[in-house]
């Protein structure tokens, strides 16, 4: 199973309004899709990539190697950012969770 599939059937991925924002949570022992995003970063490569790539790396990094819940993708549309729709879809799934 996809990780992006086991987060929503794990009711772990939440979306603000009208997509303003999301936030996916992986549930213990699922892991990240790398292969998939490394495709869609590869097919929208920019001048970006380096650092973003970078990011990645590093946040690999300090991955636990223990099953846990993880929250590989938090994002706001670049015109909606600073309303607090990244804060929203974070303490929606703080409810759930």
């Amino acid at each position: 199973m996809r990780s992006q599939e086991a987060g929503w059937r794990a009711g772990a991925t939440f979306v603000v309004d009208d997509l303003e924002g999301a936030a996916m949570w992986l549930p213990p022992g699922v892991e990240p899709d790398v292969e998939g995003m490394m495709r869609i970063i590869d097919e929208n490569a920019n001048e970006q990539t380096p650092d973003l790539l970078s990011v990645l790396e590093q946040m690999n990094g300090f991955h636990p190697s223990e099953a846990c819940w993880y929250l590989p993708l938090i994002g706001v549309d670049p015109v909606m950012q600073g309303h607090g729709f990244g804060c929203a879809a974070d303490a929606s799934c703080h409810d759930t969770l």
